[in-house]
């Protein structure tokens, strides 16, 4: 039997459904059972349920009235309708359990190896019944489970649920009157069977040998059943043999190739074999010569290695002496340096001797020097007794003021009175009363003291109800800040608020010490501000003073501040009309630097800012307040209800420098003072935010915008 096929058009084989390109034994199955059904289908309506492919179909399409083929599949829907063409033939995609055909259409429904691949067979029948006439014919084939699967070992993965022979016997009763079961396999051996078709027979099978023969009534041990099944007495079923003597010849015409392959690779192999016994005692041969090699690569390696450790001694010992050398050279050199400045040194001090000596011989040899030889004897006697006396004065005076039966304060009193009065009974303490002295040209004379000094220090009382703000901007400057907080919050003794404004620092080390100082410090009212971009000190100023409540205090980084600061700088603010801001003392603040006018000066060696604030401390302020052109921004009280009426900061000034300047002739302008409070010194360090090239060109860009505005700024400063 040929197949119509197209190679190019085959549909490919996945194992899941026959296509008719393939031969052997699955060749004689399948179309052994579609012959079988042809012998029923003459003249018929055919349902071929799981078509797949097409061949049966098209096979019964050549005697039916009209064949229908179904499959799950529309590829291979799609295959069949371009491969097989007929009039009464039709392929359509569906399932066994909903086929797209109408009630009681079809005469014939063929289903081959189609029960097993799924497991609604109830929905199966039932789909089944609807389509057939009353009186229709199902022939239906199924896998013996124990035979195929069971006794094989072997598992198809496409089957669902396969049937022993019962469940197909119980399935078929279920819903059809009459049934009858076939069995099919593809064996080898001999067939007899009547040579006319009308005669009785019985089929029986026989197996075993001459000794054992064997016999069983039907067909034993079927692989496949093929079963017939209908609500009417089934018509005669013809049942028979597919010759598959081409398929046997087939068998015998490869087992012959194999035999002839078999004997070619036997000889092969033989070769193989005396190659590989030779290779194998080559490969002994050289198995040994790799074990003396080996030995021998083992003993070089742990000379290699030993030899490795040597050379790396050397290197470090070569490394560390090439160290010293280098050490020793650069000492030799400073040394040689030391020695060559000590050799000038030398030269220049002894021409310096002999020069003396020179003028020595000369004073001495001369006239005056012994005329008033009586005179240098005096002074000797008294300077020793003058030392005397002030050993001795001093010893009483701290013997009296201990055994003194008055309260400390008294004693801290009069100790200060005394230190007052002292400059002028000994000249040499006079540089500790200038310190408290207001910078003027005019020298005054001893009497004048008593009105710039008190008794005891100038601290003023306040009655403060509401905390003084004290706005500070940071802009890294990392090294001011613990001194900056730790004198404000050792040293302020009123009510106050830190506001602290984080100006983007580009050192990431501020904001988190900022938060450990607030940390440290639960009972200060801190608040942080983080500027989410670098803004500038003049736009800070003015964020920060946005959330002052009242008069507040503007501080540079840079700056340290003495006991009782704030009580001595607020109170002009508190007491006195007008007053716009206050400016302090300081070392290093323009016009109010001390004790140099307009420059940058060093504390006093060996003095810190409580030691020389303790002498402002002294000075009498409601004598002595001093009028200014402009407070100072390191250190300024600002009167608030002023800067809400003429506004903040002119942001004009950028980054900063002169912005406090224009605001204190601004609030002139509108009739307010700004006063330099002369009992309270605060050290500035100057350069907390500012680079010296970048304050440099501030400076001057901000200066010519002030005296632009102010035509008489630069005469009022100086």
């Amino acid at each position: 039997m040929e197949f119509p096929s197209n190679s190019s058009s085959a549909l490919p084989w996945t194992g899941e459904r026959y296509v008719p390109e393939l031969e052997g034994e699955i060749q004689l199955e399948h179309v052994h059972r579609y012959f079988l059904a042809r012998e029923l289908a003459k003249g018929k309506d055919v349902l071929d349920i799981a078509s797949g492919e097409g061949y049966g179909a098209n096979l019964l399409a050549e005697i039916a009235s009209s064949v229908i083929g179904v499959d799950i599949s529309a590829e291979a829907v799609r295959h069949a309708q371009n491969k097989y063409r007929r009039k009464n033939l039709d392929f359509r995609v569906g399932t066994c359990s909903k086929i797209p055909l109408e009630n009681f259409s079809i005469d014939l429904v063929v289903s081959f190896e189609t029960i097993e691949h799924h497991d609604e067979h109830e929905l199966m029948m039932l789909e089944i019944k609807r389509v057939l006439r009353p009186g229709g014919i199902l022939i239906i084939s199924s896998p013996d489970k124990k035979e195929y699967t069971d006794l094989s070992g072997q598992k198809n993965q496409f089957h669902v649920k396969e049937l022993y022979r019962k469940d197909l016997e119980n399935l078929l009763k279920e819903h059809f009157k009459y049934q009858e079961l076939f069995g099919q396999r593809v064996q080898t051996g001999s067939y007899v069977a009547p040579l006319d078709s009308s005669l009785a027979t019985k089929f029986q099978t026989f197996r075993g040998s001459l000794q054992k023969p064997e016999r069983h009534d039907g067909m034993d041990r079927a692989l496949y059943f093929i079963a017939l099944a209908s609500d009417q007495v089934l018509p005669p079923f013809p049942i028979g043999l597919f010759e598959g003597s081409s398929v046997l010849a087939q068998k015998d015409a490869l087992i012959d190739k194999l035999n002839h392959e078999f004997q070619e690779r036997t000889a092969w192999a033989k070769s193989l074999n005396q190659e590989v016994n030779q290779l194998r005692e080559s490969q002994a041969a050289l198995q040994k010569e790799k074990l003396g090699l080996e030995e021998e690569s083992a003993k070089l390696r742990r000379e290699l290695d030993a030899r490795t450790e040597w050379a790396k001694s050397l290197d470090q010992e070569v490394n560390q002496l090439r160290e010293s050398q280098a050490a020793l050279q650069k000492e030799k050199l400073g040394l040689e340096e030391q020695s060559a400045k000590l050799k000038r040194e030398l030269d220049a001090r002894t021409e310096w001797a002999k020069s003396l000596d020179r003028q020595i011989d000369s004073l001495m040899n001369s006239k005056s020097w012994k005329l008033t030889y009586p005179l240098r004897y005096l002074g000797r006697a008294a300077r020793k007794l003058k030392r005397g006396i002030l050993r001795g004065v001093h010893f009483l005076s701290k013997k009296a003021y201990h055994a003194m039966p008055f309260s400390a304060r008294t004693k801290w009193r009069l100790r200060g009175w005394f230190y007052r009065l002292l400059p002028s009974l000994h000249p040499d303490l006079a540089v500790a009363v200038t310190l408290c002295a207001p910078p003027t040209p005019a020298t005054k004379d001893v009497a004048d003291l008593w009105n710039i000094f008190s008794q005891s220090p100038n601290i003023p009382q306040l009655d403060v109800h509401t905390a003084i703000d004290i706005v500070i901007p940071v802009y890294n400057g990392k090294k001011y800040l613990e001194p900056l907080f730790s004198s404000i919050i050792s040293n302020t003794t009123l009510p106050y608020r830190l506001l602290v404004a984080d100006d983007k620092s580009t050192d990431a080390t501020i904001l988190p010490l900022l938060y450990s100082i607030k940390l440290k410090n639960p009972d200060v009212d801190i608040t942080i501000v983080e500027n989410s971009e670098n803004l500038g000190f003049v736009k800070t100023v003015n964020k920060l003073a946005l959330l002052a409540r009242g008069n507040f205090v503007l501080l540079n980084t840079d700056v340290e501040v003495p006991p009782y600061w704030l009580e001595r700088l607020i109170y002009p603010l508190v007491k006195m009309d007008r007053v716009a801001s206050v400016t302090p003392f300081t070392n290093s603040g323009t016009i109010c630097s001390f004790p140099n006018y307009l420059q940058d000066n060093d504390l006093p060696s060996g003095m810190d800012v409580n030691f020389v604030d303790r002498a402002f401390s002294f000075v009498k302020l409601s004598n002595n307040i001093i009028d200014i052109p402009t407070g100072v921004g390191f250190c300024m009280g600002i009167n608030k209800a002023v800067w809400d009426k003429i506004g903040g900061f002119d942001e004009i000034f950028g980054k900063g420098y002169g912005e406090e300047n224009d605001w204190c002739m601004r609030a002139g302008k509108f009739g307010y003072r700004n006063l330099h409070v002369p009992n309270l010194f605060v050290y500035h360090k100057h350069g907390g935010s500012f680079l010296t090239k970048d304050k440099e060109r501030y400076q001057q860009n901000n200066l010519a915008i002030i005296n632009a505005r102010y035509p008489d700024y630069s005469d009022k400063v100086q």
